[in-house]
């Protein structure tokens, strides 16, 4: 969606590559009641990195709306750059990030995220307000990677913002 508005709801996306949703150019997406599994990444560039991967994919100043989503086994579960999320309800299973995101605002409510390999969310916005409420992120040791296999990078959450509202959540 490019600058205009969508609404996904009750559908299922298998085995994307690249992304399943994503929102540019102040797009606005409401995403609900849907299940998107297995989104993997593109081709790596030479270094290695990768751009893609997300199952939904906000930036450019959009807006990403969610509720009551299932998103398993993607590499990022939600990526946001330069663009607001506002997530309700969801659960967030495998991956390598449930939520990454830079610089826009951040409200994230009753979302649950299991066993993130690399970390479950990580909130950096400089100007931006980052809220999390009933949240719950959780890892089994059998599962995601200790610190000390990643320089120490393995976390349940990882929140830098210019304000940070966190309550009745379980990390």
């Amino acid at each position: 969606v490019s600058g205009g508005d969508a609404s996904v709801n009750n559908s299922t996306f298998i085995q994307m590559v690249g992304f399943a949703v994503n929102a540019i150019n102040s797009g606005s997406v409401s995403v609900s009641d849907s299940a998107i599994y297995y989104t993997v990444y593109g081709e790596p560039d030479a270094d290695g990195n990768v751009a893609d991967g997300f199952s939904l994919w906000v930036q450019d100043g959009s807006i990403l709306t969610t509720s009551n989503n299932l998103l398993a086994n993607n590499f990022v579960g939600v990526f946001a750059d330069e663009g607001d999320l506002n997530l309700s309800g969801d659960f967030i299973a495998g991956g390598a990030y449930g939520v990454f995101a830079v610089n826009g605002a951040f409200s994230i409510d009753g979302v649950r995220v299991e066993n993130p390999f690399q970390t479950g969310m990580r909130l950096v916005s400089a100007t931006e307000p980052v809220s999390v409420s009933n949240t719950t992120v959780w890892g089994d040791p059998d599962v995601v990677a200790p610190g000390d296999s990643m320089d120490g990078m393995s976390t349940g959450v990882l929140i830098a913002a210019a304000e940070i509202d966190v309550s009745d959540s379980t990390i």
